[in-house]
């Protein structure tokens, strides 16, 4: 099965967050798909792309400290020189916790 290219309002899952989130694509980077932006690795912001969990395993009140770009995007393509973000990709919190993309966006 292809893997799907993710989009504005994927829905996040955070290993150490005790709830979901959502992802927002604020730039757009060239390519609308079904009417939202579509996103690439550098949408990794915390408060910009990337929002609370609710609550942290490790820190409890979840807030989000990203230091790195997602990892496993489609480097193939890219949006504005970054690699597209794919459904499969993952991102590490300084908490230690590893965000999922549970639904990409498209469904």
């Amino acid at each position: 099965m292809d893997k799907k290219f993710v989009i504005d309002g994927a829905t996040l899952e955070c290993d150490y967050g005790s709830d979901k989130s959502t992802l927002k694509v604020i730039k757009f980077h060239g390519i609308i798909v079904k009417g939202k932006n579509q996103a690439n690795v550098s949408d990794n912001k915390a408060d910009e792309n990337i929002f609370s969990f609710k609550n942290c395993k490790k820190a409890g009140v979840c807030k989000p400290v990203i230091e790195m770009k997602w990892l496993k995007g489609k480097s193939n393509f890219s949006l504005n020189g970054e690699a597209l973000l794919m459904e499969d990709c993952i991102i590490s919190c300084t908490q230690g916790g590893v965000i999922k993309i549970k639904n990409c966006g498209q469904d």
